[in-house]
């Protein structure tokens, strides 16, 4: 991540290109991104990120590989939660997303899917809580109507 792929004046990530292995085994640098989709620029919707990525120039980061993987299971393990990997924070911000009752569309364009189906059946899971609240809103429709 450079300076060149965050504008913090409009909260924007720019996600283009990925670090990838070739077929040799070697860490290389694409210009492109595995589909299209997955080139897309992302709000930045986290104020403390934002905060840490002003006024940096140049490489803001850089890591070898499963670095970030490993550091994102510590952070879990260290607070408790279930180790999600990098991947699983796709899973977590469009579930997160879903709980919000965020656009749909706005779900699939920032988080770099191709389709509406692959994040509705793979990535979205209802929570518990999210149920509940719907049972009581139903319930809460059906009282009134006996009124």
């Amino acid at each position: 991540l450079t300076d060149a792929d965050v504008d913090t004046e409009k909260s924007l990530i720019f996600v283009r290109g990925a670090s990838v292995y070739n077929d040799k085994g070697q860490f290389i640098s694409k210009d492109t991104n595995k589909n299209p989709t997955s080139t897309r620029t992302v709000h930045i919707v986290i104020p403390r990120l934002l905060e840490l990525l002003k006024n940096r120039q140049g490489i803001i980061v850089t890591t070898k590989p499963n670095t970030t993987y490993v550091q994102v299971n510590r952070i879990c393990r260290d607070n408790g939660l279930p180790e999600v990997g990098v991947h699983g924070l796709r899973h977590s911000y469009a579930s997160l997303g879903w709980h919000l009752h965020v656009d749909p569309l706005t779900i699939q364009r920032e988080g770099g899917w191709a389709n509406f189906d692959t994040v509705n059946k793979v990535y979205t899971h209802l929570s518990a809580q999210d149920a509940d609240a719907n049972v009581k809103e139903m319930t809460k429709f059906y009282l009134a109507k006996n009124d």
